[in-house]
């Protein structure tokens, strides 16, 4: 099998309208959502989740808006976390949601 060079995929990739940027946000968040619990503890982590990345900010829906202000207590601690996996795309902000996410564990 041929080796393929990244830059030559992700400009296979662009002629069919596929954006590096997205690919990288969308790699990020899955990894983030993947780790969620470690990063943030069990509790947490299972009344929460990384529901989007866009432009650096990550925005986290909580089921109850006690987890969202323990989250953003512990804010800088699960920035630096993140920081430290040295993921595609750096996360600059953290937004915490109270409210009804379907895709939350109930």
């Amino acid at each position: 099998m041929k080796k393929i060079e990244l830059a030559d995929l992700f400009q296979s990739l662009e002629n069919f309208t596929f954006d590096k940027e997205e690919i990288f946000a969308d790699q990020t968040l899955k990894i983030i959502r993947r780790d969620w619990n470690d990063l943030v503890g069990d509790v947490l982590g299972d009344s929460s989740l990384p529901q989007s990345l866009k432009d650096g900010k990550l925005l986290v829906s909580c089921k109850h808006s006690l987890i969202a202000q323990e989250l953003d207590f512990a804010r800088s601690e699960i920035l630096r976390k993140i920081l430290d996996k040295k993921l595609p795309i750096s996360i600059k902000k953290i937004i915490f949601r109270a409210g009804n996410s379907p895709n939350l564990k109930k």
